[in-house]
């Protein structure tokens, strides 16, 4: 790294092609891709020698690990989030300046949204409030910046928002299921034409109401479905055109 740079040039262009590559990854496969990027961690256990997880995202048919149950529940908000292109935890570390030194951070997620590449850290609130970790975020937030990077630290004070949290867990239990076109394409031109109404109420059109809301559910995972309003129970969030 040379005096003037705050974040590595190589590991930038790493990042760049490795969003390239997540980009191109089809949305919604039925089966999980081999050949998918690869996450930066292969671990048993955290620092706290508590068990760490998989989560199965079907939105890019990978399979990543997860360190907290915080980033857990982050990655149930971008499996739903039809803005959001694509995603990966653990993607790579990045080598950085602070003052003097030349620190390595690897940030707990990559995330896409139209062109736009995020890294994530994902802290409770009390730690994101360290001084050292403001630091750390300030540097990044510039240092990224400046190359066309978004760098954001998300807390529980984010994360856990409720109805939200609690309907996107609701959600992914549909996302191994493929909407019904006789459910979705009628649903769509109703709603086009004669406004919003509640996913129960959706449901109630069909004569099949318990398949029919496992369509609509399916279909607002994909984002072929949009909610106007978040309620709970879920059954009352209202839908719109996506």
């Amino acid at each position: 790294m040379t005096p003037s740079e705050t974040v590595n040039r190589e590991d930038l262009a790493a990042l760049h092609a490795l969003s390239k590559e997540l980009g191109e990854v089809e949305q919604w496969n039925t089966y999980a891709v081999s050949n998918g990027p690869d996450t930066s961690l292969n671990l048993q256990f955290n620092r706290t020698c508590r068990g760490i997880g998989h989560f199965a995202s079907r939105k890019v048919a990978l399979r990543m690990p997860y360190i907290s149950s915080l980033e857990r529940d982050l990655l149930y908000l971008l499996e739903v989030d039809p803005k959001i292109r694509a995603y990966l935890t653990q993607p790579m570390a990045l080598r950085y300046r602070e003052g003097e030194l030349i620190r390595t951070h690897l940030p707990d997620v990559l995330s896409l949204a139209n062109d736009q590449e995020t890294l994530i850290e994902v802290k409770y609130a009390d730690e994101a409030a360290l001084p050292e970790m403001r630091r750390r975020t300030q540097i990044l937030e510039a240092g990224l910046g400046r190359h066309g990077v978004a760098y954001r630290v998300l807390t529980e004070k984010i994360i856990r928002v409720e109805p939200r949290l609690t309907n996107a867990r609701i959600l992914c239990r549909y996302r191994w299921l493929t909407p019904d076109q006789r459910v979705l394409e009628p649903l769509q031109e109703y709603l086009e034409h004669k406004g919003s109404l509640t996913i129960r109420d959706a449901a109630a059109k069909f004569e099949q109401a318990a398949e029919a809301a496992n369509s609509i559910l399916a279909a607002v995972l994909r984002g072929q479905l949009a909610v106007q309003r978040w309620a709970s129970p879920m059954e009352d969030s209202i839908l719109s055109v996506a």
